[in-house]
Formats: structure tokens, sequence, C-alpha cells
């Protein structure tokens, strides 16, 4: 699958309650979390090690900013991978 050979980290994200739906090789790699793990988790668990959305942690959260605009939203965030980094 094409989705699975791009190196950037990729996840689809339902936005009614930020659950991840899928994830490419990469994001489960730099993460650590298998597929199958993933599709149980909110986005915010995964990436950001928290129990809250981004938003409520004062941070930008494009998925929110999609949902609510309709339009592509964007930000920078820093996320630590599996290894620390």
């Amino acid at each position: 699958m094409v989705f699975d050979n791009i190196r950037e980290n990729i996840v689809v994200v339902d936005a009614d309650n930020y659950e991840i739906l899928h994830a490419n090789q990469s994001f489960v790699e730099s993460f650590g979390v298998p597929l199958e793990g993933c599709r149980m988790k909110r986005c915010y668990e995964v990436t950001h090690k928290s129990d809250r959305p981004c938003h409520e942690a004062g941070e930008e959260c494009p998925v929110r900013q999609a949902a609510e605009t309709g339009r592509v939203a964007k930000c920078v965030h820093i996320h630590k991978d599996i290894s620390g980094e």
C-alpha cells in the first residue's frame, strides 16, 4: 500500500473523539505502538503521552481546527518518538 511506503508519519484521526482510525508504518515505528494498538487509542495518548486532547493542554490541535472550519489545518508539535527524541 502506498500509504505505508511514505516516510513521513501519517495518521487518520476521527475528529469526533480523536480516535486513531489508521496510521502508516512510519508512524507505527516512530511511536512503537502496533497498528492494532493505535486503533484503540486517541491521537494525544500516542503522540503526547497525555490523557487529554492537545487543545485542553494549551496547544493547537489540527484535528479540532479542521473539524471546526472544514478546511485543512496544520501546526507544529514536538513529539517524542519511541527513543525519546
